[in-house]
C-alpha cells in the first residue's frame, strides 16, 4: 500500500498535562494549596510534583531538571472546572494570589475565573454547567 492510508478510528483519552515552572516549591503551594488539587506525590529534589483532578494528571517541572525543556509562561489553554467557584475564588485571594476581576460571566452563561499561576500561564476555571431554560 505506498502511498494509501488505512485509517482506523482510534479513541484517546488525556492522563498528563505538563507544566513547565520555574519554581518548584512556590508552583506546587499554589496548584496544590489555592486550587486544591489531589497531590500525587512531590518530589523537589527532582523538582517535580503531579497532582491529579478527575482523571488528568498534572505534572509540574523545572525545565532542564527532569520533565522536559518547554519555555515558561506561556498560555497552556486548557480549562479547568469545580463545583465551587465562589469558595475557589475566596481561597485564592486568602492566599495571597490576584484573582484579577475575579468571576466573569460568558455569552454562553458560563462562569469563570481567569487566574495566572506564579510563572504567568494563564488558567480559565469554570464553574458549574449553567442550567438551560430551554429557549433559544
Amino acid at each position: 500500500m505506498t502511498g494509501e492510508f488505512c485509517f482506523m478510528l482510534t479513541t484517546y483519552g488525556l492522563v498528563l498535562l505538563k507544566v513547565p515552572v520555574s519554581d518548584i516549591a512556590r508552583s506546587a503551594a499554589f496548584y496544590g494549596g489555592g486550587l486544591g488539587l489531589e497531590e500525587v506525590f512531590y518530589a523537589p529534589e527532582y523538582s517535580w510534583a503531579q497532582y491529579q483532578t478527575g482523571d488528568l494528571g498534572i505534572a509540574l517541572y523545572v525545565p532542564g531538571k527532569s520533565g522536559g525543556e518547554s519555555p515558561l509562561g506561556r498560555d497552556l489553554d486548557f480549562h479547568l472546572q469545580t463545583d465551587d467557584l465562589e469558595g475557589l475564588v475566596e481561597r485564592l485571594k486568602s492566599g495571597g494570589i490576584d484573582v484579577g476581576e475575579g468571576i466573569g460571566r460568558g455569552d454562553d452563561n458560563w462562569d469563570c475565573l481567569n487566574v495566572r499561576d506564579p510563572d504567568g500561564n494563564l488558567l480559565k476555571i469554570f464553574g458549574p454547567q449553567p442550567e438551560h431554560d430551554g429557549a433559544g
